[in-house]
């Protein structure tokens, strides 16, 4: 845990990291990402404390932009990361990391493929710009 508070200049990181079973969250967070999933239980960092919240225009709901920048503080967290100490780590960590990638049913060695594919998919987020409209057939919102 505390290579991990280190790896940021940010003193929120150390708030934001959830401290049980940090490696086995991240690696089952990266394994559910790496295939476009958001495996929210398993984040290893903890969600924002702010609503999701929509606004209604016209008898249409649309994404309230406050939503978004709940998450502003999570990408501030991901650009503060010091890249070679972030390398350094997962190389000398990396046997912790295959050891629980190997507990989800996976080979030895191939956790930081899907690492790479994980961190692809993120690279792949749309950048929004316009308002996003919802619909609501269920409790949930699509």
């Amino acid at each position: 845990m505390n290579k991990a508070t280190q790896l940021s200049w940010l003193p929120s990181i150390t708030k934001q990291l959830i401290q049980k079973d940090l490696v086995r969250n991240f690696v089952t967070f990266v394994d559910n990402l790496s295939r476009g999933d958001l495996a929210a239980k398993y984040s290893p960092i903890n969600k924002p404390e702010q609503k999701f919240s929509v606004s209604n225009i016209e008898k249409e709901m649309y994404i309230e932009p406050a939503s978004y920048k709940r998450y502003d503080a999570y990408v501030d967290m991901m650009n503060s990361i010091n890249l070679d100490m972030a390398m350094n780590n997962l190389t000398q960590f990396m046997p912790l990391f295959d050891e629980a990638y190997m507990e989800l049913g996976y080979e030895q060695g191939t956790f930081v493929t899907t690492l790479s594919l994980a961190i692809d998919e993120m690279l792949e987020a749309p950048i929004i710009r316009n308002p996003i409209k919802l619909v609501a057939p269920s409790a949930m919102y699509k």
